[in-house]
């Protein structure tokens, strides 16, 4: 019943965009494949078509679709499809990324559907980007998962924005006997998560100014942390579980950003008031640059650097995992990004990506060489995890990889 109402809910979309005055294709094409050095070793391979349709409707108004159809060796993807809705703990064959109708007047726009929003500042830690559940399927190459939701944006370069998500999503988290399901001392055991009940309201809201150069903003979240907790419990005298929960929580946050002298200067910061959990600080802070006509006079050179850390505010933590959260396992860490273009077409890059506990000594490197013409890109790189088996990383580190991803837009 399910997949039938989605179905009939896609034609009816499509239905309506081949109505309109205007409507725009196009998509990508992407193909990616791993050969891993331990866990017996092991290859790995996916390709995935996204589609994108853009329909104007008028003058002021559009529809937006965006599939996902995913298969891979591993069966990761499975089913038919997830609809505007996903709760399934397994990616769907197929599936659709963001689907939403559009009012854009003057000042106001006005979307609703199933939408992706990124509000973040800063690079992979982010204290203001609550709103989308995770796909963590594969940790390093997570991604956000649409919401069903209502979206209103006041303003221009100056805006107030707010956005409604009536029903509760979770994250995917790697399964069970996968090879990124997580590495845990002996007697402790990882279970599926608790899922709360879909009628669970959450709701954001966030306000951007310029001012004397300075992008100043602010944001509020009440809703479920999209990064499960953990719940413990003794199921005999030599066995432990730990079951991912999701709690309610409020965060409050601040960011900047500013160029200085051709270097972007960007913070974020946030307070999470979370209920049945410690209360935290987290911080982020970074610098980016581009150079332009380096070494050989045609080549340029980009540079990333950031600082993240946390603050407890309530001292007490009744699990004691944090390095399991998501949201807290890059704590008091360095990350990294480097890229080095051959030539201004592009052509040939190197890039180098990474982070860095200072405190836990556990790290993520990731160097590849990049190809581009045209609409296709392609990439092989090699992916390298270290750490203690009680760190974010090292929790993951026998999973040492090359790989190789080509990508083609249309």
């Amino acid at each position: 019943m399910k997949i039938l109402i989605a179905a009939i809910s896609i034609l009816l979309f499509i239905s309506n965009a081949f109505a309109a005055n205007d409507i725009k294709l196009g998509g990508s094409l992407d193909t990616y494949g791993a050969g891993y050095f331990q866990r017996s070793g092991g290859l790995y391979g996916e390709a995935r078509f996204k589609p994108k349709l853009t329909s104007t409707m008028s003058e002021n108004s559009l529809l937006y679709l965006e599939g996902d159809l995913r298969l891979d060796t591993a069966d990761y993807s499975q089913g038919v499809i997830n609809g505007l809705t996903d709760r399934k703990k397994e990616r769907s064959v197929v599936g659709i990324k963001e689907a939403y109708a559009e009012l854009d007047q003057k000042w106001l726009r006005l979307r609703a559907g199933k939408q992706i929003f990124d509000w973040s500042v800063t690079d992979t830690v982010s204290p203001a980007d609550n709103l989308n559940p995770r796909d963590w399927t594969d940790v390093i190459r997570w991604e956000r998962m649409g919401v069903p939701s209502a979206s209103l944006r006041l303003g221009y370069d100056n805006y107030l924005e707010f956005v409604y998500v009536p029903l509760f999503t979770p994250s995917r988290l790697p399964s069970a006997g996968s090879r990124w399901e997580r590495d845990m001392p002996q007697g402790l055991k990882y279970v599926e998560q608790e899922v709360v009940s879909r009628n669970h309201g959450q709701f954001g809201a966030r306000g951007i100014v310029i001012w004397n150069g300075f992008d100043l903003g602010a944001s509020y979240f009440h809703g479920y942390g999209y990064s499960p907790s953990v719940k413990i419990a003794s199921v005999s005298a030599i066995e432990t579980v730990l079951t991912p929960v999701y709690y309610r929580e409020d965060v409050y946050t601040a960011s900047v950003a500013k160029g200085i002298s051709g270097f972007n200067i960007r913070a974020e910061a946030g307070y999470f008031r979370q209920d049945k959990r410690d209360d935290f600080v987290q911080h982020v802070t970074g610098v980016d640059k581009e150079w332009n006509n380096v070494f050989d006079g045609t080549g340029s050179l980009y540079m990333l650097i950031q600082y993240a850390n946390e603050i407890k505010v309530q001292k007490d933590n009744p699990t004691k995992f944090d390095i399991i959260d998501f949201r807290r396992g890059l704590n008091n860490a360095i990350l990294g990004k480097i890229k080095y273009n051959f030539d201004d077409k592009e052509s040939w890059a190197l890039k180098l990506e990474g982070s860095y506990n200072l405190g836990a000594h556990d790290n993520y490197i990731e160097p590849a060489l990049v190809w581009k013409k045209g609409n296709v890109t392609a990439e092989t790189g090699v992916g390298i995890i270290s750490g203690q088996p009680d760190t974010f990383w090292g929790g993951y580190s026998r999973n040492d990889r090359v790989f190789t991803k080509v990508a083609w837009k249309f």
